[in-house]
């Protein structure tokens, strides 16, 4: 018996917890507030390989290329393809893409260092060489599209 009553009370204690944890979530608006980034990425030459796309919520990471805030592969299969991601928080952003046409994992460039696979990035930047965090941010403090050309 002692054992029960000792699970019952560990039990309601959790279901406490994590009732405070989901009520300060909310509070914080870590659940209730957040928002939709809807992608859409077009101008994709070749239908085969993969969509290698990353989002970072801040420059360290972004210049790093590590600890994406969302990491997400897509097999391409047409021109045009949307991908939505869901209870973004209210931040700023920047976008990279890579058209990974061969699947294996990372962008291939020549022995200049010129890309041979599309690549784009949020706010069509980029255009003389990587685009920095500062010229692909996008703020989101609400739903938004956001359309992003392979190059």
């Amino acid at each position: 018996m002692k054992a029960n009553n000792s699970s019952n009370s560990n039990s309601k204690k959790n279901t406490y917890i994590s009732a405070l944890t989901l009520l300060g979530l909310s509070l914080c608006g870590g659940i209730a507030h957040g928002h939709t980034l809807n992608l859409v990425v077009d101008n994709i030459p070749k239908h085969t390989g993969q969509l290698m796309i990353q989002i970072f919520d801040s420059k360290e990471k972004y210049d790093s290329g590590r600890g994406a805030f969302i990491s997400a592969l897509t097999p391409v299969t047409q021109t045009r393809h949307e991908i939505v991601f869901s209870q973004l928080p209210t931040a700023d952003y920047a976008v990279r893409i890579v058209h990974d046409e061969n699947g294996n994992g990372s962008l291939d460039v020549n022995f200049l260092g010129v890309p041979l696979e599309g690549y784009g990035f949020s706010n069509d930047a980029g255009s003389l060489g990587p685009a920095s965090f500062e010229d692909a941010k996008v703020g989101i403090d609400s739903d938004i599209e956001l359309i992003i050309h392979i190059r």
